[in-house]
């Protein structure tokens, strides 16, 4: 698919004949740094975004996740000026400045998605205007030993949360067809440590994931995910991309061995049996390619 060319590198992607935002979301964000700290997303300590749960301690009973931008309230009313006479010890501290919030997407991982045809595994819809339609992140194994699973944010245009189907299924297309490539991550082992790099639909870096106060792996346990925005953008795509960045990391954090662990253990004694006879067989199968040459 041939995709629009930014006319400047130091201009935003030529994203509006793809994703046809409304003008309240094609306002030009600089680059800026994002971090995750619980469920609130942030920019020099000033929230930006907002989620329903914790990303990174989501329990696996847990299937969706409101994603919502945060903003400056509507001015309110000066409160009353304190004396002036009183003692320094007895000034206000300064009220932090009100906000307010917009809800933008859901964030979803259905349950027992491994054994579901009808729904990607992970995919975000549109609760808003403001956003492009329903995003689709497809995962790719990655061919060179040692790489993680490379990703694609895959934008149906015009489609929202109420849309049925979510996604355009044709048999006689794939999804990738189908969807349009909004962002793309992967990893280089060799520069980064494993970080992701996030690129748009024309190949170009619009951000990079970084770990603070870890080991240099953005999968480290004991450090702070971070996003550093590196090219202007749209609001509308930023606000897409960050939430891209989370479905990663809930895939991220939903396919570790631990979480699967938990996952089996949550399951009825006769759901246990059916998953690990799944497994069984799985493994009896590969157990017989591999012995297929001998």
């Amino acid at each position: 698919m041939d995709l629009p060319r930014a006319k400047s590198p130091d201009q935003p992607p030529a994203y509006s004949d793809i994703v046809n935002l409304p003008s309240s979301s094609r306002d030009i964000l600089p680059p800026t740094a994002l971090t995750i700290t619980g469920s609130t997303i942030s920019a020099d300590s000033i929230p930006l975004y907002r989620l329903s749960n914790d990303i990174q301690s989501l329990s696996q009973k847990i299937s969706s996740v409101l994603f919502e931008r945060v903003e400056p309230a509507h001015a309110q009313p000066s409160p009353a000026p304190f004396p002036e006479k009183a003692p320094p010890e007895f000034s206000p501290s300064p009220a932090p400045a009100p906000t307010q919030t917009t809800p933008l997407l859901y964030l979803v991982h259905p349950l027992h998605a491994q054994y579901r045809t009808d729904l990607p595994a992970y995919y975000l819809t549109s609760l808003s205007h403001s956003m492009p339609g329903n995003i689709r992140l497809a995962t790719t194994k990655s061919r060179l030993p040692g790489h993680k699973p490379e990703f694609s944010a895959l934008l149906y245009r015009g489609t929202d949360a109420k849309s049925q189907p979510l996604f355009d299924d044709n048999e006689d297309k794939t999804q990738q067809q189908h969807g349009q490539l909004l962002f793309g991550a992967k990893t280089k082992n060799w520069a980064g440590a494993g970080r992701y790099r996030w690129v748009d639909g024309e190949g170009r870096e619009v951000a990079v994931e970084k770990d603070i106060g870890g080991r240099g792996n953005v999968t480290s346990e004991d450090g702070v995910k971070k996003l550093v925005v590196t090219a202007p953008i749209q609001r509308g795509l930023r606000d897409a991309l960050v939430a891209a960045w989370m479905l990663r990391v809930w895939f991220e954090r939903a396919e570790s061995k631990e979480a699967k662990r938990e996952a089996l253990d949550a399951l009825t004694p006769a759901q246990a049996s059916v998953a690990d006879m799944k497994y069984l067989k799985s493994t009896v199968a590969l157990a017989g390619v591999g012995g297929g040459g001998c």
